[in-house]
């Protein structure tokens, strides 16, 4: 599933509807599981060039103009309507939510594809 659908019938998901912030401290060597649902599979955006893993594995974000990789992928599981991964925070921002960053990053190339994203879900592991 390397092609968009059509821009005309593009919906675009608001992340504050979508994101669960933690309820527990993220700092470095926290495990974060996040569990995300779709309203439909993934399975075939996964099996593409742009697949979630590979989202997860390449993520950063730039701040005070330095490519920040906060985070390692430890496990990614696609369950069809969505996924389970585990993120090791190998650094962590005082003042930076990584976790809605990669949740934005991603709800936007899902939604390029015509995927709806219904939660994002961190629990600590």
């Amino acid at each position: 599933m390397d092609q968009p659908i059509n821009s005309s019938s593009k919906k675009w998901d608001n992340i504050e509807e979508v994101y669960q912030a933690p309820d527990f401290p993220v700092k470095k060597g926290t495990v974060v599981e996040v569990r995300v649902e779709t309203e439909t599979s993934i399975e075939k955006f996964d099996q593409g060039t742009y697949s979630t893993d590979v989202i997860f594995h390449n993520w950063m974000y730039i701040y005070n103009d330095r490519r920040i990789k906060p985070f390692k992928l430890v496990s990614y599981e696609c369950l069809g309507t969505g996924f389970q991964a585990k993120l090791l925070f190998v650094k962590k921002s005082k003042t930076v939510d990584e976790l809605k960053l990669a949740c934005q990053d991603i709800l936007d190339v899902y939604n390029y594809f015509g995927i709806q994203m219904i939660s994002w879900v961190n629990k600590k592991v």
